[in-house]
């Protein structure tokens, strides 16, 4: 084989194993060894061949980096860096390619001078956020309509809720917050159905969340307090707020305005929203007055933390009392306390809470309600019956569920304990599966409890489809059977529709049918409900 032909069938194997992407960027020079020795290897082209030192050589097939390290006009020497030769062996060695003298000819004037873009375009603007009034008003309207046949009775009512939140000022935090319902009842009107409910009607100056003054009617007076008709201030620094208020307490029953019952206290509370745990303590300190008389004297205490993915809550209200209230109470009692902790991740659940309460006694609900303040029995030569001061509830819930990528299952059970003229003992449990495949959903639930009116167990097997994410109806049967007399329990069947649409990103609706029969208990019912926001 002559010279020539080695070094063409070198250079077309080279090409054929994939090496020839080299020839992009460098220039190839095939080489021959001509001698061996140690760890050098000296080839055949020396300087006169354009071989200099530092030129990287390739071996076929490839082995280590040998490279060029000494060069003379007919001769060169090679670095092998351990890699074994030998005689007659062929390589090449490589240099980049110079470049390409290229011939441009004369195209002056055929290509306009460059302009910068923003000497000429109107881009339009892009809204990145809401405009300015979008953002200063949020708005949402809540309504509902119920109805409902049966027994030779009909009943009704709806309501309309409009609930916004209003930013007056561009360069100022003042703001005002509306809440209230419009109410309409098949029944009319009377001391229990007023056609208007107002929630809130206030101005504040600072964020709607917490402002740092307020004054109108108030959602709530404190943590612990709710409505209030007349002002609230605070103070933020760091990770507390000290606030105070005062005002007048609405009527219980709609919302009127009242100047009976006077409502005063203060409120510190701790928040951490920058910790891991999310700590939050609230603590209020507020009295009463019912007709001029001081009434009630309480401290609230309010907390929650985060550990992980469990949520704690807890919570605690101690009231005082006269040494002559006529409810048969101590001086300092805790009248209600209760403590909650939820456990959750993607695919589990657990809960359970408890709650300890006494009922609610004021000198303003046991002139408005006697009946609800306390069980009342009669005392010897005295002309009215005497509150025993011993009423009771103690009730416990614990929950918890676990679901998979088409099937999951809930359940709960609750017991409570009463303490009333008689001491009680009731309790009821819940268990729900469901399966999913596409965008069917059937599930199957039981339940059933007892307390002082009877007993109860029913049980439910439904269906749903869903066939977009805006669109959603169930259909289910539930038999139940009450026993209010353990000699006398009745079966009640029920057919039970439900229809969820969101007709826009911002309007839904919702329409649940119910229609049950027998033991003399046939109804149907109706509800149909909208929410719009902005």
């Amino acid at each position: 084989m002559t010279r020539a032909l080695l070094i063409v069938t070198i250079a077309t194997g080279l090409v054929a194993t994939g090496l020839a992407h080299a020839e992009t960027l460098t220039f190839q020079i095939p080489l021959i060894v001509t001698e061996v020795a140690g760890d050098v290897a000296f080839v055949d082209v020396g300087a006169d061949g354009d071989l200099k030192p530092g030129m990287p050589v390739l071996l076929t097939p490839e082995r280590g980096h040998p490279i060029v390290v000494e060069v003379n006009a007919k001769t060169a020497a090679v670095k092998l860096g351990g890699v074994t030769v030998r005689v007659g062996e062929a390589a090449l060695a490589f240099r980049e390619r110079p470049p390409r003298a290229l011939r441009l000819a004369d195209n002056t004037g055929q290509w306009p001078d460059a302009v910068r873009p923003a000497t000429t375009d109107t881009p339009t603007p892009i809204a990145l956020r809401a405009d300015d009034d979008d953002r200063r008003v949020a708005l949402a309207i809540i309504g509902h309509a119920f109805g409902a046949v049966g027994q030779g009775e009909r009943g009704g009512a709806g309501e309309l809720r409009v609930i916004g939140a209003f930013e007056l000022l561009r360069e100022r935090p003042l703001g005002a917050d509306l809440d209230a319902s419009v109410r309409v009842y098949a029944q009319g009107y009377d001391g229990t159905h007023a056609p208007l409910l107002v929630h809130a009607a206030a101005l504040r100056y600072g964020d709607a969340h917490a402002p740092a003054l307020a004054v109108g009617r108030l959602h709530y007076a404190a943590s612990a307090l709710g409505m209030l008709d007349g002002g609230r201030a605070s103070l933020s620094t760091g990770k507390f707020e000290l606030a105070a208020f005062g005002g007048l307490v609405p009527d219980p029953i709609d919302g009127r305005p009242e100047t009976h019952a006077t409502r005063f206290g203060t409120e510190l509370i701790y928040d951490d929203v920058a910790s891991a745990h999310r700590p939050r303590l609230a603590i209020s300190a507020h009295a009463s007055t019912w007709r001029g008389e001081l009434d009630e004297r309480r401290l609230n205490v309010t907390s929650s933390a985060v550990f992980g993915g469990t949520w704690a809550n807890a919570w605690t209200e101690v009231q005082q009392f006269s040494k002559d209230n006529p409810f048969g109470a101590s001086a300092v009692e805790v009248v209600g306390a209760g403590a909650s902790a939820e456990w959750r991740r993607r695919d589990a659940h657990l809960g359970v809470d408890v709650t300890y309460l006494v009922p609610e006694r004021s000198l303003k609900l046991a002139e408005l309600l006697p009946a609800w303040v306390c069980t009342r029995v009669p005392a010897p030569g005295a002309a009215t019956e005497a509150c025993t001061g011993e009423d009771r509830l103690v009730s416990s819930t614990a929950s918890g569920g676990v679901r998979g990528e088409a099937w999951a299952i809930d359940a709960a059970a609750s017991i409570a304990s009463t303490r009333e003229s008689t001491a009680s003992v009731g309790g009821s449990g819940y268990l729900r599966g469901e399966l999913r495949r596409g965008i069917t959903r059937v599930h199957a639930t039981a339940s059933g409890g007892h307390a002082g009116f009877g007993d109860w167990a029913s049980g439910e097997l439904g269906v749903a489809v869903a066939p977009s994410r805006t669109f959603d109806v169930a259909l289910a049967y539930r038999p139940e059977r009450l026993a209010e007399t353990p000699t006398a329990p009745v079966i009640v069947h029920a057919i039970l529709a439900d229809l969820h649409a969101t007709i826009t990103p911002s309007f839904d609706l919702g329409v649940f049918v119910l229609g049950s029969f027998g033991a003399d208990r046939e109804v149907l019912a109706a509800l149909v409900t909208f929410a719009w926001r902005r």
